[in-house]
């Protein structure tokens, strides 16, 4: 046996004159159950909620497979070794990551101090909560790695300077690269992936900010 069903107008009373004899503007109502009404073709919002955590979780992948490429590559073929050219290099990709967090940082602050433009949305509120977080953390993060590569290149040369010292060569040597330990590769590849995870995953929730103004 089928449930009852009512059909009611905006004000209540049953209406005629409509398809089937029912109101097609207003919800039914399965025995106390209101079926949601129709959002005209639009996507429900918590399918974008999925979507966008989806996207968060989706952004991760490629980081993690390019981290653990690096650390692959080192113990299975050797590349471990650095100079100065690559050490420069890594350095200013952190460096880029530092400043554009910190305009992204800067932005969202002195929005949330001006009163007249504070987000009243709470999903608004918590995004740009969220993403600034993260994007400190990326500052924080990018310094270590910064410190990290400038260190353990220096230990790395060091290293290849005394291996040839002691190999018999006299004088002054002149040696720009050497080979990363164990540690000093594991700081390096762990503070490098959390940047570049905080930056990717700070600016998806800046993104998400403008679909809800």
């Amino acid at each position: 046996m089928l449930p009852s069903v009512f059909y009611h107008s905006a004000g209540g009373a049953a209406k005629a004159g409509t398809r089937d004899g029912h109101d097609c503007c207003t919800p039914l109502v399965f025995k106390g159950y209101r079926v949601p009404q129709s959002s005209g073709g639009r996507i429900p919002p918590m399918c974008w909620t999925v979507a966008f955590y989806g996207a968060v979780v989706f952004i991760q992948l490629p980081i993690i497979w390019f981290i653990w490429s690096f650390w692959d590559k080192a113990n299975n073929i050797g590349w471990r070794y650095t100079d100065d050219d690559s050490r420069d290099t890594y350095v200013d990709v952190a460096k880029t990551m530092i400043t554009a967090s910190g305009i992204a940082v800067a932005l969202v602050a002195s929005i949330a101090l001006s009163s007249e433009h504070r987000p009243t949305n709470h999903l608004v509120a918590l995004s740009a909560k969220v993403a600034t977080v993260l994007l400190i953390g990326c500052v924080c993060v990018s310094l270590v790695c910064i410190l990290a590569l400038a260190r353990g290149h220096e230990q790395a040369r060091s290293r290849s300077i005394d291996k040839l010292h002691a190999e018999g060569h006299q004088g002054r040597i002149e040696r720009n690269e050497g080979a990363l330990n164990n540690f000093e590769l594991r700081l390096i590849l762990l503070s490098g992936g959390a940047a570049l995870s905080c930056f990717f995953t700070g600016f998806l929730f800046l993104g998400r900010i403008v679909f809800h103004f």
